[in-house]
């Protein structure tokens, strides 16, 4: 069941199920569709009521016999065993559904809350407040909760609603949903992923969901390991620990030294997808940043062509150059003579006086319009897409043509 929240100025969407009235919202009378009263007095027609944890609810009960009550807290998450005493105590009240919303929650920690919700089948809605948190919501949906909550712009770290239909599918989803996901870090860059592949497992028939999974530093290696997800995508700052936490690496990770997929035990780097289309034999390459995909296209060219990267600290400079093996240079220094541009900084304005006729690979999403004259020019779309379609074929043993096929003058 999908629960909006109603913001300023609205009287409810049509694709809610139920719409949750909170108290600046009380002067609305009648509704269409059923509605959830919470951190107010219930009163007649609301379907559910919203109680906070601490108040007795058997006199609420005995006025409102048709209500079905939801009790609700409201804090920080300490350990396992506080939240399942916690819940325990909540329940000694009978509401119809109990639910505990965390300030926030290391990712890890949610994971291990699953067998509470064995515990409490299909009663129990669990997850944390706040942007990084939002897959807690989607596994606590998935995991038996009795509805998941959006509104229109995300209140409270909600999921929006068209994001929550359109690009998560949350009506196709069940229990037997295959999970996959993105393990980012908290500074990593918005990833546009689950937009893609999660309307393609719905026009593909195939019961998986694709979450961002927002981890500290020290949870990797647990998440890698976890058994609720098939596969996962890997991004900043995690590839090059991945790496060496993998027992099995393809040819490829070898390569490059980094991991960005990891699928049954098995790590892979399809970052370098998009190179594996061109000839660079003979060619004078430039490399721009230090990052992990740098250092992939790097590893993975520098056997076979001359490759120069280029870093904006003299601090990276040196250890690029030690711990590849490739000459680096400071962005300052950039000098136009290049057959091939790479470009992976996460930052446009550049405005690098390049040779019309050199080829230029761009590895973000936003990149600089001035690239856009080049005679060849690979935007950072075609590089998501052909290495996500490369991950996709792991996942699902499929090619499902993400990418057009690319020919260089």
């Amino acid at each position: 069941m999908i629960v909006y929240t109603l913001g300023p100025d609205e009287n409810g969407p049509i694709e809610a199920d139920l719409i949750e009235l909170r108290p600046d919202r009380t002067e609305l009378k009648s509704f269409s569709k059923p509605y959830l009263l919470t951190n107010q007095a219930p009163k007649e027609g609301a379907s559910f009521c919203d109680i906070a944890f601490g108040q007795p609810l058997g006199t609420f009960k005995e006025a409102f016999p048709q209500i079905q009550w939801i009790y609700s807290f409201h804090g920080p998450f300490i350990s396992f065993e506080e939240t399942l005493n916690l819940i325990k105590k909540m329940d000694l009240q009978q509401p119809d559904l109990i639910k505990c919303c965390f300030d926030s929650i290391s990712f890890c920690d949610y994971l291990n809350l699953y067998p509470i919700f064995q515990l409490y089948s299909d009663r129990l809605i669990l997850f944390a407040r706040g942007e990084s948190n939002q897959a807690t919501r989607l596994l606590s949906y998935l995991w038996g909760a009795h509805w998941i909550y959006t509104s229109k712009d995300g209140l409270y770290g909600q999921i929006p609603l068209k994001e929550l239909l359109e690009d998560y599918q949350i009506r196709r989803l069940n229990k037997q949903t295959e999970l996959y996901g993105l393990i980012k870090g908290i500074a990593s860059p918005p990833s546009m992923g689950f937009k893609i592949y999660n309307p393609l497992f719905n026009k593909e028939g195939i019961n998986a969901l694709y979450l961002n999974l927002v981890l500290e530093e020290n949870e990797l290696e647990e998440v890698l390991r976890s058994p609720f997800f098939r596969g996962f995508s890997i991004t900043m700052p995690f590839k090059e620990k991945a790496f060496r936490f993998c027992e099995n690496l393809s040819f490829c990770a070898r390569l490059c030294e980094s991991v960005n997929t990891y699928f049954l035990g098995v790590g892979y780097n399809t970052d370098i997808e998009i190179l594996k289309k061109f000839s660079f034999t003979g060619k004078k390459v430039a490399i721009l940043g230090g990052g992990g995909v740098a250092r992939a296209y790097a590893n993975f060219l520098k056997n076979c062509c001359d490759v120069h990267l280029f870093v904006r600290c003299n601090t990276k400079q040196i250890k690029i150059q030690k711990e590849i093996g490739v000459r680096a240079f400071l962005l300052k220094d950039w000098v136009c003579e290049y057959d091939v541009l790479i470009d992976t900084l996460p930052i446009t304005g550049l405005n690098l006086p390049i040779k019309k006729e050199t080829i230029v690979i761009d590895a973000k999403v936003s990149h600089d319009p001035t690239y856009e004259n080049q005679k060849n020019f690979i935007s950072g779309l075609e590089v998501f897409l052909a290495q996500g379609n490369s991950q996709m074929k792991i996942f699902f043993k499929k090619d499902f043509c993400l990418y057009k096929k690319f020919t260089m003058c």
